[in-house]
């Protein structure tokens, strides 16, 4: 029984630690979109509605921390697992509230997800760097091949980045599974969105929160079946 409530209590320290976490991400995306934006355009906005986003991000934060604390287990892997996360929520609030992915954090992430599988936390170091190329060139085609298709552009550089970071963490085999994710999910919000008629559909829809996902769910996946096999 004092197991247990040991566990619960040390759960409960971890979501409240995600939910500060959570909050400074929002914080965090609030402070990077000024210099594209402007501290105006970012810092005012009905009360009710700030508060709704702060709170839904502290919310996700604790979710994150959480799900990868049962995942990892009290770790410096699960520690790295949550800085990760969190990263990637605070880049899902800059794009999709103002659909852009400041270099400042992708490239950072990126480098840090080299740097944290030189030890081998989430892919060998060779994997991890193929990995960033391949994850910043298959977006890269993908956008070239649309614009020459279409005449438009249908993603964004700072996708090639993020895609780029995911790669540099999870290694190039987790790629297909996020690309193929994020692309599926994009999709049906879209359409869910247009049938709502919320979004029309010459609209553009931001793919990072959408990558940002995938890679959370391949992230959660690995680590559990690693906790699985070993």
């Amino acid at each position: 029984m004092l197991d247990r409530e040991i566990a619960l209590s040390l759960l409960i320290v971890v979501a409240l630690v995600g939910s500060a976490l959570g909050y400074l991400a929002f914080l965090a995306a609030d402070r990077l979109s000024k210099p594209f934006f402007g501290a105006k355009e970012t810092t005012q906005g009905p009360h009710n509605c700030r508060l709704a986003e702060a709170l839904n991000a502290a919310f996700i934060g604790a979710g994150i921390v959480t799900l990868l604390t049962l995942t990892f287990g009290p770790s410096d892997s699960a520690i790295l697992a949550a800085g990760f996360a969190i990263t990637l929520l605070t880049l899902s609030l800059i794009d999709l509230k103002h659909f852009v992915l400041p270099d400042a954090l992708t490239l950072p992430l990126l480098w840090a997800g080299l740097l944290a599988n030189i030890w081998g936390y989430f892919a060998p170091l060779q994997d991890a760097v193929i990995g960033a190329v391949l994850g910043y060139m298959s977006l890269w085609v993908i956008y070239w091949s649309f614009k020459l298709l279409r005449g438009k552009e249908g993603l964004g550089y700072g996708d090639f980045k993020l895609n780029a970071a995911i790669g540099a963490w999870l290694g190039w085999q987790a790629l297909p599974a996020v690309v193929l994710i994020a692309a599926i999910s994009g999709l049906c919000a879209g359409l869910l969105l247009m049938a709502a008629k919320r979004m029309r559909s010459e609209q553009p829809l931001p793919f990072g929160p959408f990558l940002a996902a995938a890679g959370f769910i391949e992230l959660s996946a690995q680590g559990a079946l690693g906790r699985w096999l070993f």
